[in-house]
């Protein structure tokens, strides 16, 4: 009996190790199974559009979003649409999107949304795209990336805010808070694709392109826009990817623009950071900032890039800028 108990334990322990083994090769296989699951549905499929039929689809599977986003009262920021990121554009795409952009409907502020999903794909966009495309986004820079400035409300207006009845200051304060908002998102919408443009201008490296943000960063300047600093870190950022060419037509180009300023700080306000007032007048934030200053740091990255001599700047010792890394950027 003692035996046979032995025997019969020796065969369990067989069972349980083999059943065990099959156990581990199952929850191996499935885990493999899973994770290559996983990496092939990380995969970016991307739609490549060329047609107009392409983009009158994108466009309409987006209108509901631009209508959303139009009529809520916050003051948010645009932000890339899934369908958005998932779209690349070639040479072949130039012509249907051209039509695109220049036929969108809506309300400004609709549009203005549009504009941003469908030229964001243009990141990932060659050269030979984007130089064709050049004199199409040089005009929606020019005349849709326009701020808005915040209103200034008449002394009954604001009288009503602290001394009116209680139903006439909840409904003037609520007019109030509505416009302003309506400001605020129509602004950070303007920079969301001032953003996009600034960099697709630069990264192109074609003269009329470089012009147009040369004559944005003069106009930043005269109208005290922080947003000079934004135009500035992007030129920063894809210096290294430059050509001498290109690089020397800013180091000479920008160096003008810091002539017969003095090289002092000065308010700069950023249109796209609200300073709420429930009983004043509503203002934008400002900072302190050195133009001249500022721009001749990258002037003389650009001179780096160029193979120009440094610049003084003022108040202090002069310098060349940054090692200059190879020119890696293939956009063909």
């Amino acid at each position: 009996m003692i035996a046979t108990e032995k025997s019969t334990s020796s065969t369990l322990h067989r069972v349980e190790e083999v059943y065990s083994s099959r156990i581990r090769l199952v929850c191996f296989l499935g885990i493999t199974l899973l994770t290559t699951l996983s990496v092939s549905y990380g995969r970016v499929q991307f739609q490549t559009l060329t047609t107009e039929e392409d983009f009158a689809s994108i466009i309409a599977n987006l209108k509901r979003a631009a209508e959303a986003f139009a009529s809520s009262t916050d003051d948010k920021a645009p932000a890339i649409s899934k369908i958005v990121k998932r779209v690349q554009y070639t040479k072949d795409s130039v012509a249907a999107l051209s039509k695109a952009l220049q036929g969108l409907r809506g309300k400004p502020l609709e549009r203005l949304y549009l504009t941003y999903q469908l030229t964001y794909p243009l990141k990932m966009a060659g050269n030979d795209t984007l130089r064709a495309l050049a004199p199409l986004l040089i005009k929606i820079f020019q005349e849709q990336c326009i701020y808005e400035s915040m209103p200034h409300w008449p002394p009954g207006f604001l009288n009503t805010l602290t001394k009116g009845k209680p139903q006439q200051r909840i409904k003037a304060l609520d007019r109030k808070i509505t416009t302003e908002r309506a400001i605020v998102k129509h602004n950070r919408t303007v920079n969301a694709v001032e953003k996009t443009l600034k960099y697709l201008l630069v990264v192109m490296d074609f003269p009329q392109a470089d012009e147009a943000l040369l004559k944005r960063l003069k106009l930043e300047r005269d109208k005290h826009l922080a947003a000079f600093l934004q135009t500035i870190e992007t030129l920063k950022a894809e210096s290294v990817h430059m050509k001498p060419k290109q690089g020397k037509r800013y180091y000479e180009k920008l160096q003008e623009l810091t002539r017969d300023i003095e090289a002092k700080k000065a308010d700069y306000f950023d249109p796209t950071k609200p300073k709420y007032s429930k009983t004043a007048d509503s203002t934008f934030e400002k900072r302190k900032c050195n133009f001249v200053v500022s721009t001749l740091h990258l002037v003389n990255i650009m001179a780096t890039v160029a193979g120009e001599p440094a610049v003084m700047i003022p108040g202090e010792k002069i310098r060349t800028g940054r090692i200059r890394k190879p020119h890696r950027r293939s956009r063909r």
